[in-house]
Order: C-alpha cells, then structure tokens, then sequence
C-alpha cells in the first residue's frame, strides 16, 4: 500500500455500491482507503433497493476482476429464450437485451445481494470499512490536509487524516453539503414524468414485465433476494414540488386497493424522475 504519513490515502463516504465498488477498485491498485457507512452492516446488507445491472455495470465489475459480486445471479434475458416480455399498446412482444445494440450480460441482482457481495470482497481484500460512523464531518477539503470526523457507535469521536476524501453517500449526503458553493456545479434534468410505485409481496414471474403505451409506461420488476417482493410502477404526471415526495392519501387509498395488493403488505411512493449531479474542479 502507498505510505503519505497521514492515516489514509483516501476516505470514502457511504458503503453503497459506488463507494464499495470504488474502495475496491483503489486496493487493487495499492491505495489505501478508509470507507464510513453511518448504517450498521445488517441494516445496509438488508436494505431494499432496485434489481438490474446493465450490461456496463457488469463490464466494469469484470474488468476490475470483481465479477464475482454478481455471479449466481439470472442474466437479464436467460430466464426465457425470447427475452423479457414487453406489452406495446397491448399486444406482447419480445425484448432481449442486445435488441438496442448493448451486450446482453446485464443481470437481475438485488442491490442488497450485490452490497453484500462487494462488502465481503472489499472486507477479503483488507479493506477498512467502519460501519455506525454517525455524524460525519468533512474539514479543510480544500487544503492538502483534508480531515473527516465522525462519531464511533460506542460514543467516542474519531478524526482520519487522508489525502483525498471521496463522497458516495448520495446527493442529499454530507459531502456535497461541505463542498463551498462558490466551487460547486450541480446540474438536473427533468424528465417530464414522475412515478406511482408500490412496492407488494407478490412474485415476479417473469423477473421483469414490461408495458409501454401512449399514455405512459408501467412495470412489474422483481425486488429482493427471494424474489418474493415486486415493485409496480406507473408513469403519472410531475409533482409540483421537485424530488421525491410522499404519495397523497388519496392516491395511497387507490393503490393500496389496486387488486395488486390484495391480501399483501404494501406501500407505495410518488417521485419525481430527474437526474441529479454534481461536480467540484
């Protein structure tokens, strides 16, 4: 590992795929790191979150030698040799992935699975990953000394020294907060649309049902590591406010009641659909 007589090369902010993946990649080309995840490792190994890799996402992880985290898992199209089903205006058709000139090696992994995967190679490889690291705080980022702070789960507070520190806790996370304005450039783009989500114990079976129409688009899409747990979105209009949003009780009756749910715990969410990013010179 390099050695720069500060107690790390690089700390990470936020164990999630970006910052699991990136504390990887920097060991296994010598650079010391440090990753903070202010959730226990059971709280983040359990968490629900979207199931699909694409076909990039996949590369990379192979191309870093790391395509284990994913191995096991259902190829996007292997389930069927006709591909993912796919209701255009009504009538079912076919989509394979390759269709639409990627590779066909995306895969249906639950994002929990796919953390713990990369916690426990990131852990195999001796990284340094500090779970319950509460209230962390970025200090001189702007300096050659950069200092994080953060609070241990017994209480005691913690100071780490690195050259660089590397936020993937998101947008609404500690690091985009403690970069100045002034240096800051945050881009969006609006979609147009928004989500109705309702998130069922109900299998999915295919992993993926797809449907497109003039009015929108909907999917059924397997979440979870038994497969036993579906999402069910649909397109409806742009909330007023941006980003994500509560469902009004009106609209949570109805999709509570949508025979969807019948008989199985559910919940639902509205969100707007935008992109959001940010970059510091």
């Amino acid at each position: 590992m390099t050695g720069t007589g500060k107690d790390t090369s690089v700390v990470i902010v936020g164990a999630g795929v970006a910052g699991l993946a990136l504390g990887t990649f920097l060991l296994r080309k010598g650079i010391d790191c440090v990753v903070l995840e202010k959730h226990s490792r059971a709280y983040v190994e359990r968490r629900q979150r979207a199931g699909a890799l694409d076909a990039g996402g996949v590369r990379v992880l192979n191309e870093w030698g790391v395509g284990e985290a994913v191995e096991g898992h259902s190829r996007a199209d292997s389930d069927s040799d006709s591909g993912v089903p796919m209701l255009v205006d009504g009538v079912q058709r076919w989509w394979r992935m390759g269709d639409d000139g990627e590779s066909g090696d995306g895969v249906f992994c639950p994002q929990q699975v796919l953390v713990r995967n990369l916690i426990r190679i990131f852990l195999r490889d001796g990284g340094d990953l500090r779970f319950g690291a509460e209230d962390v705080s970025l200090r001189d980022i702007g300096t050659e000394q950069p200092l994080v702070r953060y609070r241990e789960p017994d209480g005691s507070t913690r100071t780490v020294t690195c050259d660089f520190v590397a936020g993937a806790d998101g947008y609404r996370g500690v690091s985009r907060t403690a970069v100045p304005e002034d240096v800051l450039t945050c881009s969006r783009h609006e979609f147009g649309y928004a989500w109705l989500t309702v998130m069922a114990e109900v299998p999915a079976d295919p992993l993926a049902l797809l449907a497109v129409h003039a009015r929108g688009f909907a999917a059924q899409i397997t979440r979870g590591r038994t497969r036993a747990v579906s999402t069910f979105s649909a397109r409806c209009p742009t909330p007023s406010s941006s980003g994500p949003t509560s469902v009004s009780g009106a609209n949570w009756r109805r999709a509570s009641a949508h025979p969807w749910n019948a008989g199985v715990r559910s919940r639902a969410s509205r969100s707007c659909r935008c992109a959001e990013w940010c970059s510091a010179p």
